[in-house]
């Protein structure tokens, strides 16, 4: 669902937030791109665009990991900032690639101005700094939700669209898109193990998240999905033992969660469910853990090995 509202940008800064805002476009393009009015375009519930559409968009600031991940595919040349976290290889797939940008955005605005973006991405945890951006008449696209791999193909869709790259994003669409139907199709018959992605906080993923969406690709059945959770909720360690998965998820490279992952597999109570007598407690790589792009199909090819591994002797 599409949804279309114009209104006036308010300026705190009275008069002269307006001629900031004015000076600021006339070095970025050459015309004065604020008018007064912003549009804002809600896509479903999870994706928000604002702003006026500059004539090009060459200057790119993004503030998601998974934005990041998506950009730096698609529009790398177009690219002049990213996100803190762009270069932790615990939760990014592109720490070579974030490496090159000199830029990290901190959420600071002074900072975004100064690189003069013609285009800022940021995550629902970033409103105020959206907000901030946004009354300087830069375009603004903010992600939420991370609910689905539907969710994803339609922020790269969105995000080259924006950078005018639309030919690659579809590329990028297609690969993903392969390489999961191939996991489907090679998993595809065999027995479904009953499948728990779990933390020591005790937050599981349920419906209307990627990693339960992951679990069924793969060849898995969801616990908390079963269970009929939606979105992120806590289970306690008695409903993992009533539950009694066949396989049990955990993060492998937080340090907190590798001693999770020992008092787990040592703790008695633990002992008589299925996946730590079968020694099926396996630790995955956060970054595969956590993506919000197209790696995701990097997630599903490492989790069907876990759950089958016999579909892929051949390999």
């Amino acid at each position: 669902m599409i949804r279309r509202e114009l209104r006036p940008i308010p300026h705190r800064g009275g008069i002269w937030g307006t001629v900031a805002a004015l000076a600021v476009s006339i070095l970025a393009l050459g015309v004065p791109a604020w008018t007064g009015w912003t549009e804002r375009v809600a896509l479903d519930s999870f994706l928000t665009v604002t702003g006026q559409r500059p004539t090009a968009v060459t200057r790119i600031l993004s503030a998601n990991v998974a934005s990041d991940e998506i950009l730096l595919s698609i529009a790398p040349e177009r690219v002049i900032g990213v996100s803190t976290l762009a270069d932790d290889p615990r939760v990014s797939n592109v720490v070579r690639e974030a490496s090159l940008r000199t830029t990290k955005v901190t959420g600071d605005i002074e900072q975004v101005l100064a690189a003069d973006p013609s285009l800022v991405v940021l995550g629902a945890h970033n409103v105020e700094l959206a907000r901030q951006v946004e009354e300087f008449g830069i375009r603004v696209i903010m992600l939420s939700g991370y609910e689905s791999i539907e969710w994803i193909r339609t922020v790269i869709r969105t995000l080259g669209r924006e950078a005018d790259v639309a030919d690659r994003a579809e590329t990028v669409i297609a690969t993903m898109d392969r390489r999961i139907q191939a996991v489907t199709d090679r998993v595809a018959g065999r027995p479904r193990p009953l499948v728990l992605s779990y933390s020591e906080s005790g937050y599981v993923p349920g419906r209307k998240t990627t990693m339960d969406e992951v679990i069924g690709f793969a060849g898995g059945e969801s616990l908390s999905g079963q269970l009929g959770f939606e979105g992120w909720q806590v289970l306690s360690q008695e409903q993992v033992i009533v539950n009694d998965p066949e396989v049990i998820l955990l993060r492998g490279d937080a340090e907190w969660e590798a001693d999770f992952h020992r008092q787990l597999t040592a703790n008695p109570a633990f002992r008589d469910t299925r996946a730590v007598r079968n020694g099926r407690v396996y630790l995955i790589p956060g970054r595969l853990m956590v993506t919000g792009s197209h790696y995701i199909a990097e997630t599903v090819e490492m989790l069907a090995r876990v759950l089958h591994p016999d579909a892929f002797r051949d390999r």
